[in-house]
């Protein structure tokens, strides 16, 4: 189709500011890219969306999502591929 969606893309705590997200963002953004579509979507932990922003991603809109009875949102984001 026109786009794909990343869905649990995690890195432990001790992993992170190393570039480990980035690359595995890049290299997820490359398969899509590969398979011919221009558009990656993702429903981020609201404490990883400044990541996605930082790579690219634009906030298209939010998502709720209920944890542990609590409701809160999830940033939704979309990389562009050109």
């Amino acid at each position: 189709g026109s786009g794909w969606s990343l869905e649990h893309m995690w890195v432990l705590p001790t992993f992170m500011k190393r570039g480990v997200g980035h690359t595995l963002l890049r290299a997820a953004l490359e398969h899509v890219k590969s398979k011919g579509s221009k558009r990656l979507t993702i429903e981020s932990d609201p404490n990883a969306e400044e990541f996605y922003l930082r790579n690219g991603a634009t906030r298209v809109g939010r998502v709720a999502a209920s944890v542990a009875g609590t409701e809160r949102y999830l940033p939704v984001l979309q990389i562009n591929i050109s």
